[in-house]
C-alpha cells in the first residue's frame, strides 16, 4: 500500500487487496505467537515492522488470557515482543 499527502489530500493506493492479504497474515501470526508463547513460557521478538502492522498485532492480542505484547526498539528498529503474561512481575 502506498499512501500520499498531498496539500491537506491524503490518497491510498491498495493494489490487488493487499492491505487485507497482509492483515490477514498478521493475524495468523499473532495467533501462532500466542500459542508458541502460551506453550513454551518465552518470548518471540518479531523483526521490525511498520507502525501500522505492529498496531494490528498489539489489536489481535490484546484480550488474550495468556499473552501480552509491547514494543521494543526505537526508531526503524521499532519491534513487537510477545511475552506470556504470568512474566509480567518478574
Amino acid at each position: 500500500m502506498q499512501e500520499a499527502n498531498i496539500q491537506g489530500i491524503k490518497v491510498e493506493l491498495d493494489i490487488d487487496g493487499y492491505r487485507a492479504k497482509r492483515s490477514r497474515i498478521l493475524r495468523k501470526v499473532a495467533t501462532r505467537a500466542e500459542k508458541v508463547v502460551g506453550e513454551s513460557e518465552g518470548a518471540i521478538y518479531f523483526d521490525p515492522m511498520p507502525k501500522s502492522e505492529r498496531d494490528q498485532i498489539h489489536a489481535f492480542l490484546q484480550d488474550s488470557e495468556t499473552v501480552r505484547s509491547f514494543p521494543e526498539g526505537q526508531g526503524d528498529e521499532r519491534a513487537v515482543v510477545v511475552a506470556p503474561l504470568t512474566k509480567l512481575n518478574d
